[in-house]
């Protein structure tokens, strides 16, 4: 579930439940961060109210984290020593998705070896803080990943699905308020380099774009 949902958000939500009560029984099951429950005392009074029963998953325990830190060594072929290892498992904030992007980043940032140091920066930082570093890293490799994140951010503040087509041609229309291009294909071009290089981070070229909420949450639109 988005972080900001309210309004009419809630109202499609309830809409639904309504919807499915009329059908056999089953389950509803919906998935969100505990930290925007937290700040969401509208999204937990609606679930209070519909009696949804909140399960938090439990975090990952130091074992399962060296595990996770096993098989991403063997999908992206690093070298890492004990004593970062640590580092990593002990900053972790316990759920996979936090290790998984901290060494992504850290594998593209450092190369074949992640060292001690690079981890205790990065392992320590929040989901948003990671984002935030990867998307100074891809502007540097690539400005044109600015643009293509400045243009998913608009569908996620406005709730809407990011129809690949116009959030690509937003971006293009970015890409080129932003700098001069001689050539009228080259910002198409940047722009499916920008594309290449966010797959790593979990973010797709589909219909509609598929992409992690947080990567986008802390920028504002346009």
């Amino acid at each position: 579930m988005p972080k900001q949902s309210v309004g009419k958000q809630i109202e499609s939500l309830s809409a639904c439940l309504k919807a499915l009560k009329k059908c056999a029984p089953g389950y509803f099951i919906a998935t969100a961060r505990s930290d925007h429950l937290n700040t969401n005392p509208q999204l937990k009074r609606w679930l209070e109210q519909n009696q949804i029963k909140v399960v938090e998953i439990p975090s990952l325990t130091g074992e399962q984290i060296n595990g996770l830190i096993d098989r991403l060594i063997q999908k992206y072929e690093f070298e890492i020593n004990s004593e970062t290892r640590q580092v990593l498992v002990e900053k972790s904030d316990g759920t996979l998705y936090h290790t998984i992007l901290a060494i992504k980043f850290l594998k593209r940032e450092g190369g074949p070896e992640i060292t001690l140091e690079q981890a205790r920066r990065v392992a320590s930082l929040s989901l948003d803080q990671i984002w935030i570093e990867i998307r100074t890293q891809l502007k540097i490799i690539e400005p044109a990943t600015g643009s293509l994140l400045e243009a998913l951010a608009v569908f996620y503040h406005s709730n809407v699905s990011a129809d690949r087509v116009i959030a690509l041609a937003y971006a293009e229309s970015l890409e080129r308020s932003k700098r001069r291009y001689i050539l009228p294909w080259e910002p198409k071009r940047k722009l499916g380099i920008a594309l290449k290089l966010l797959e790593l981070y979990g973010i797709y070229y589909r219909d509609p774009f598929i992409f992690p909420y947080v990567a986008v949450e802390s920028l504002s639109s346009p």
